[in-house]
This record gives structure tokens, C-alpha cells and sequence, in this order.
């Protein structure tokens, strides 16, 4: 039990002293992340620009933006080149929602239609 002690913290040793910098491992399948990076920049300048509109508390922008830009990447992730395109026309959060992404009900009617086409 005490050579499993020592065989630790050598590990734990060994991989603190990697000369390499640390790099973030991937998202998503592939290079969609990648190709969907300006809608994400879009997306996320026109959701900054509603959460002030709205007169969001400033200490939520960001959890605001977050979280819409993150649904605008799944729906992006499901087919990149439309959601880029569209999203690059969007002038609002109004229409980037109701003209780019899958729409949303507080039934979940319409998701369940749209994830059983998939």
C-alpha cells in the first residue's frame, strides 16, 4: 500500500513538470465548432446589446449571453452552414431566434418535432 502512496505522488509529480502549455481540447465533431465561431460572435454581440435593452441587471449580461449564444451552437452544430448564413443577416435577437434556430414552445411541442426529424 505504501509503494501505491509513492507510484502517486510521482505521477502527480511527473505531470506538473510538463514543459508543453496546456491547450484546450476540442469541441464538438470536427471542425463545426470552428465553422461556427461568427455565429457564436454574432450571436452573442446581438444578445449583449438585448440584455441591455431589457435593462438586465449588468451582473447577469454575461450568464445571459452565455447561455443564448451556447443554444445558438447546438443549433448550429446540427447544420453549420445555415445557421452561420442566417445568423450573419440577423439585425435582432427577434430575428435571429424566430429565422435561425429551432423554435422553442413551453409545451416542447415543436422540439419534439424538430429532434424526431433528426
Amino acid at each position: 500500500m505504501r509503494n501505491f502512496g509513492i507510484l502517486t505522488a510521482l505521477i502527480v509529480a511527473s505531470c506538473g513538470q510538463s514543459k508543453a502549455p496546456a491547450r484546450p481540447l476540442p469541441h464538438g465533431d470536427g471542425g463545426q465548432v470552428a465553422s461556427c465561431e461568427p455565429a457564436a460572435e454574432k450571436a452573442a454581440i446581438l444578445y449583449k446589446q438585448a440584455a441591455f435593452d431589457e435593462g438586465l441587471a449588468p451582473n447577469l449580461h454575461a450568464d445571459f449571453t452565455e447561455a443564448n449564444v451556447h443554444m445558438v451552437m447546438v443549433d448550429c452544430r446540427a447544420n453549420p452552414e445555415a445557421v452561420v448564413r442566417c445568423v450573419s443577416k440577423a439585425t435582432s435577437v427577434a430575428q435571429l431566434e424566430s429565422r435561425c434556430l429551432a423554435p422553442l414552445d413551453d409545451a416542447g411541442e415543436a422540439e419534439g418535432r424538430y429532434f424526431s426529424t433528426r
